[in-house]
């Protein structure tokens, strides 16, 4: 049972059912007056507890300062209007048609405000709340008036409030402000007081709990029970395959974990498409064995902040694991074509890590990579398929205990040499050279060998697979071009030395396919620290007679 009451103790209604008082002739309540008041307003509503817990409620203030009440109490009628909010009108407004309002004559009422300093205040008090939550939900709409003698009135704005949106203030105020204006207690005598912590915690009473549920593909992953007003919490969810964790939602709407929680509350984790440093269509994913972890990080600055790569951390032993380079329709490569591709790979590794022969049966010859502690490239040829689409695997990678790899960046150009024919690079563990790939100069790529350091030999594979698609035992004049801006080339195979300095010099050998028709040549190479040597312009011609 909930009442209102003034304070000449009149007693009125039943719960949130008010008596209808029909205001004859007027249609809306506007604040416009002739003669007017300028101090007098409606604050808020407070919370009230009693002794009787019968008696416990909200209450509604008006105030006006004390210079103006008394120049114009003896010509001034004053008073309340209370109502159930959800029978205001079109707008938001009291009118003379709203079902269960009533008028709370407030002229006697008047005293010194016991909260703000220099005012008169009169009030309604609503008493009597049951304990429940429809009824700590239910919102009242209250307007102060006065008029003088038989003058139109004049209104206050409408103040819409529940009691538990008075009690969730008041609670919260009173712990933000110890000497909050809105907190009392009201003692047997009537006389107010401020609370104490029991009684400030007894406010709680009027505050109903919700139940927050946290929603992630479909599932429930959690649920926590939140009192009326209080913020839920922004749990951390973990990205998923492809996706990164970005908001949670309500019926697609980012919510606000600013705003307290009024109702039961569903939300939904809401995730959007990861964007790699591999660009559209491109992916490297990892063999994970036992001893190791997956982990995706994504790139907090520079140009690419924003975007994701994944890396392998070996905890124990030395089990194999892997890499595939892919490329899906997306990204938009030529179908049937020849790409040199280049992932960028990084690793702290104390000793020279390496990858081992790729597992692909139209490679024959080359393509390893042994990876000393940085950055640097693993280079590969790679046809697509008529779909514009390649998938390239390496197995047999091995990783020192403790060190991590990371996957960071993948370059994709269409290669300057025919199909099938490729120059790759086998590293000799007491130098350090890294592969990358370049413009040609006429928009196609091609290999650069780049000396970092040290004097180790590295050796040269020109070769050609089956796509290349050569006579099977059949002898070719091969011819490829170097440019360095290194000292020299040494040891060329099968005879003879050669030497490059500061210059471009073509290459030229002869060879036999073997049954397959495939061949590989290869050359010992040394360069000097800091120098690079470019391959460019691969051809073949079957030698006749």
């Amino acid at each position: 049972m909930r009442n209102i009451i003034n304070r000449k103790s009149c007693l009125f209604a039943l719960f949130f059912s008010f008596v209808l008082c029909m205001l004859v002739g007027i249609t809306t309540f506007n604040v416009h007056s002739s003669t007017s008041i300028t101090s007098f307003y409606i604050p808020g509503g407070q919370v009230k507890f009693a002794v009787d817990p019968a008696y416990n409620g909200v209450r509604f203030p008006t105030l006006m300062s004390e210079s103006e009440y008394r120049a114009n109490k003896d010509s001034i009628t004053t008073g309340i209007i209370l109502c159930d909010a959800e029978n205001l009108g079109e707008n938001g407004q009291l009118t003379h048609s709203t079902t269960g309002m009533m008028d709370i004559d407030t002229t006697d009422l008047w005293k010194e405000s016991t909260t703000v300093d220099g005012y008169m205040e009169a009030a309604a008090f609503v008493y009597g709340i049951p304990n429940t939550t429809e009824a700590y939900l239910n919102k009242i709409a209250a307007v102060g008036y006065y008029k003088f003698d038989a003058g139109e009135p004049v209104y206050t704005n409408v103040l819409v409030r529940s009691a538990a949106e008075i009690a969730n203030s008041a609670y919260n105020d009173r712990r933000e402000n110890p000497d909050g204006l809105y907190v009392h207690y009201v003692e047997e005598d009537g006389n107010y007081s401020r609370f104490d912590e029991t009684q400030l915690n007894g406010i709680l009473s009027y505050l109903p709990n919700f139940t927050v549920t946290y929603m992630a593909d479909g599932n429930e992953i959690d649920s926590r029970t939140v009192r009326y007003g209080q913020k839920a919490e922004s749990l951390t969810v973990e990205d998923k395959t492809g996706y990164e964790f970005n908001s949670w939602q309500v019926n697609g709407v980012d919510y606000n974990f600013e705003s307290g929680v009024t109702g039961n509350l569903t939300l939904t984790a809401n995730y959007i498409e990861k964007t790699y440093v591999y660009g559209t269509g491109f992916d490297v994913t990892i063999g994970v064995p036992a001893c190791a972890t997956l982990c995706e990080n994504e790139i907090t600055e520079g140009e690419n902040a924003g975007k994701w790569y994944k890396s392998i951390t070996k905890t124990s032993g030395s089990d194999a694991s892997s890499f595939t380079v892919t490329a899906t329709e997306e990204a938009g490569l030529e179908p049937n074509t020849v790409y040199l591709v280049s992932v960028v790979v990084d690793t702290d590794g104390a000793h020279p890590a390496y990858y081992r022969e790729a597992t692909d049966a139209t490679v024959k010859y080359g393509e390893r990579f042994y990876l000393s502690a940085g950055k640097q490239n693993v280079v590969f040829y790679i046809t697509t398929d008529e779909n514009g689409e390649f998938t390239k695997a390496f197995n047999n990678c091995y990783w020192n205990s403790g060190t991590y790899v990371k996957f960071s960046g993948l370059t994709v150009m269409k290669a300057a040499y025919s199909k099938g024919l490729q120059i790759v690079n086998y590293t000799q563990s007491q130098a350090k050279i890294t592969e990358s790939i370049v413009d040609s100069g006429n928009g196609t790529a091609i290999m650069q060998l780049n000396r970092i350091s040290g004097n180790g030999v590295t050796t040269l594979y020109i070769n050609a697979t089956r796509e290349a698609g050569l006579k099977a035992n059949t002898s070719y004049s091969v011819t490829f071009t170097i440019k360095t801006n290194g000292k020299y080339y040494h040891e060329a195979k099968p005879s003879g030395d050669w030497v490059v300095s500061y210059t471009t010099k073509d290459v030229t050998f002869t060879i036999t396919t073997d049954a397959n028709g495939e061949f590989s040549q290869s050359y010992n190479t040394q360069m000097t620290e800091g120098t690079y040597a470019k391959f460019t312009n691969v051809t073949v011609e079957e030698v006749v007679g």
